[in-house]
């Protein structure tokens, strides 16, 4: 493997945990009350139990958070 492409390789890792981040604190901070309001009441620990989960499966959390409505289980 040729290291250009490696290191492109861990670039997109960093981008993909980068907006991982960014989205899961917007999250913990406040967007979380508008598609789970059980969520947003939670206290901060379980938040951060949570934030792991938020930032790998980020884009799924984006969509729901600009779909803006419950998902009923």
């Amino acid at each position: 493997m040729d290291i250009r492409l490696a290191e492109m390789i861990w670039l997109a890792v960093a981008g993909y945990a980068g907006a991982g981040a960014v989205v899961a604190l917007a999250l913990c901070v406040g967007l979380l009350r508008r598609f789970d309001p059980l969520a947003a009441t939670a206290p901060w620990h379980v938040k951060l139990i949570l934030a792991p989960g938020m930032m790998l499966l980020w884009p799924v959390m984006l969509v729901k958070l600009v779909l803006g409505r419950r998902v009923a289980p």
